[in-house]
């Protein structure tokens, strides 16, 4: 069994189709990962600080979607990674499908690249056995 740090847990929320996409993709190679639903777990503080430490606001940051647009443009004009912590613990679903996260190592959008590039430093890529909306970092 691997150990639990070196599990992938791809971030999201499970009606997206990029999500959707992205678990297929990950089923396929047959990878093991746990998922994390934005809707049913949130965003906790400790997880949107990890993310955006690594990441920075713009690559967290969905800018395209319609809970983007529905943010005052004085406040989304002066966005920092602090205001943006606030705003994606508050909003989930304004951030990048999907975020996966492999040991402390962030990544945000759908990349097939980048994809086998995690799956390939994963020691041991074992049989799916995803765990569900279980996973409550």
């Amino acid at each position: 069994m691997k150990a639990e740090k070196d599990i992938i847990t791809i971030y999201g929320i499970k009606n997206c189709d990029t999500i959707k996409k992205t678990k297929k993709w990950f089923d396929l190679k047959n990878i093991n990962y746990s998922f994390h639903d934005f809707r049913i777990l949130g965003c906790g503080e400790s997880i949107a600080r990890s993310m955006l430490k690594q990441l920075g606001h713009h690559i967290v940051i969905n800018r395209r979607g319609t809970t983007w647009r529905k943010i005052p443009l004085t406040e989304r004009e002066t966005i920092t990674n602090e205001t943006a912590l606030e705003l994606i613990v508050n909003y989930p679903s304004l951030i990048k499908r999907p975020v996966i996260k492999r040991k402390e190592t962030w990544h945000a959008g759908y990349d097939e690249l980048v994809f086998e590039k995690i799956c390939s430093s994963a020691s041991n890529p074992c049989p799916n056995e995803k765990t569900g909306e279980e996973n409550n970092e």
